[in-house]
């Protein structure tokens, strides 16, 4: 219910909500995140193993070999 006290009008949180509250936030964080894993989990393995001068042997030492020298 809302009351008015000093001129001001005051509304519980369930008039203000209208009683909803379906938690959908959650459900788009926790898509995204998953997403976000996935993304980089491809990124990370099936990636490097695809690209052509690779072989398909291409481990996490060599990546991060490789990237140091990239960055140097």
């Amino acid at each position: 219910m809302s009351e008015e006290e000093n001129g001001q009008i005051h509304i519980d949180e369930q008039d203000a909500s209208a009683g909803r509250k379906p938690g959908v936030v959650r459900w788009v964080l926790l898509i995204s995140m998953i997403s976000l894993i996935l993304i980089f989990v491809i990124i990370l393995f099936v990636a490097p193993a695809m690209a052509p001068d690779s072989g398909g042997d291409y481990g996490a030492a060599d990546m991060l070999e490789n990237a140091s020298a990239f960055f140097a």
